[in-house]
């Protein structure tokens, strides 16, 4: 009988326990079976409580106890640290439990003795007999109850298999089964569970801490969210659908809480939407507080008051977030004005300032204003005073609608102002370098052609 000792000491990894031992096995097998080993496992019995879980086909190195040494490096497997086998039988042998392998022509037993290198501090040391009949397979036997196995059964949803209910998505598998609420998994491997949840979640990506005993919460909101999202907008999962999610919103549930707006698809947005009016009616929009539900009647809308789960998914939707609501009711003008119903004063200043900025496009053609004013300006009333000009795109196929408000037109600088301002828009947004870059080029070649006197009616900041 031959031995070696690990430079692992007895202290390491102090919170893992016999759980966290037959995990790593049970890991360590399923990424086996991964890669083409077919895994086998015998659950243990009143009568024999030693449970063995096997790899067919595959014998393993003596190197696989050295820390950091791995087959599974660069493959999309549960463990690829190289430590896990180690660790774990490191944490059921220091529970008291006899942990022993099969492999090849070797048997491996592992225990805790004191190391002379390291003044008599325990450390993992492996012993190793030559087997009689050598084996082409690698098997863990591990000393463990019906109970603790039956405990440890239902952390594997491999094992478990295919019985309960769930959908798949390309971000992991949404739990649908009561039994599983609040539970998260990783790559079919249980790590945490979270009190106040709907359902459980098997992630294919998310990240584990040290001890895979919690998932970053970044990755749960974001691998929930994208989970949501793509199973409203399949047809993969008929069982969830709009009005599913709107209930699972409503419930206001910790993980309904982690479905923020942000995340879903314009698609999953526009299926809840759906779901609420069917629910509420076509003149609601939800609201969480009571200056939002004043705010939403004086919009003409019925607010349903509800949890900022629901709020908070909507927001940016045209049709129910209280503020894109109101800003796109204020922009809407309430009344469109004919050339013939302009004042002669209003009229000549529209018409110098179309002219100077139609000059200012065609003197700058590497601009990217989509083409002259004369046919894609209105004149019109905004219902919010405030509101001077307006660029609107897709109205019109091929071109953008710019409309100035008629006050404006009683200031010929103010109405040149708007009017450069809003073409400018043809080249990108406010804020936006290339807006600025065009309204400045405008105004430039404004400006030159009048030097040149090149305007038939100088603006009179000119004058």
């Amino acid at each position: 009988m031959a031995k070696f000792q690990l430079t692992i000491s007895a202290e390491y990894v102090p919170t893992w326990g016999v759980a966290e031992g037959i995990r790593e096995a049970v890991q360590n097998a399923l990424d086996g079976a991964q890669a083409g080993y077919p895994m086998e496992v015998e659950p243990p019995t009143k009568g024999s409580p030693v449970l063995r879980i096997r790899n067919k086909g595959i014998v393993l190195e003596r190197s696989i106890w050295l820390m950091g040494v791995t087959s599974k490096a660069g493959g999309d497997y549960r463990g690829c640290y190289g430590e896990g086998l180690k660790l774990g039988a490191l944490a059921l042998v220091r529970a008291g439990r006899t942990v022993a392998f099969a492999n090849g022509d070797e048997d491996w037993r592992v225990k805790l003795e004191p190391s002379k290198t390291f003044s008599d501090c325990p450390v993992v040391t492996v012993y190793t007999v030559k087997r009689r009949q050598p084996v082409e397979d690698f098997t863990v036997s591990i000393d463990c109850t019906p109970e603790e196995w039956a405990d440890s059964r239902s952390c594997f949803l491999d094992i478990l298999g295919s019985s309960f209910k769930h959908c798949s998505t390309p971000q992991g598998r949404l739990l649908l089964d009561p039994a599983f609420a609040g539970r998260f998994y990783v790559k079919g491997i249980f790590v945490e569970q979270k009190e106040g949840m709907a359902y459980g979640y098997d992630f294919s990506q998310a990240q584990v801490d040290r001890d895979r005993r919690m998932i970053n919460t970044f990755d749960v909101s974001w691998y929930s969210s994208a989970m949501w999202s793509h199973l409203i907008t399949s047809e993969e999962c008929p069982e969830v659908n709009g009005p599913m999610v709107l209930d699972f919103l409503v419930a206001n549930t910790e993980d309904a809480r982690c479905f923020k707006s942000k995340y879903p698809s314009g698609a999953a947005q526009a299926s809840v939407e759906a779901a609420w009016f069917a629910r509420h009616g076509a003149d609601t929009i939800p609201v969480s507080s009571a200056q939002e539900f004043h705010a939403a009647g004086h919009l003409g809308l019925k607010g349903i008051v509800s949890h900022a789960s629901v709020s908070d998914f909507f927001v940016g939707s045209r049709l129910l977030d209280l503020n894109e609501v109101a800003k796109h009711r204020r922009a809407v003008p309430r009344r469109t004005y004919n050339l013939s119903e302009l004042l002669p004063l209003e009229l000549e200043t529209l018409r110098v300032c179309v002219d100077l900025v139609n000059s200012a496009i065609a003197s700058g053609a590497a601009l990217g204003i989509s083409s002259p004013l004369n046919h894609r300006m209105e004149i019109v009333d905004f219902p919010d005073p405030g509101t001077l000009g307006q660029h609107s795109m897709g109205e019109v196929p091929g071109r953008s609608i710019i409309r100035l408000a008629r006050s404006v037109l009683s200031d010929f600088e103010r109405t040149l102002e708007v009017l450069v301002h809003e073409t400018a828009h043809d080249v990108a947004g406010d804020g936006a370098a290339a807006h600025q870059r065009a309204e400045g080029t405008l105004y430039c070649n404004i400006v030159l052609r009048a030097l040149r006197g090149e305007h038939s009616h100088p603006p009179c900041f000119l004058s």
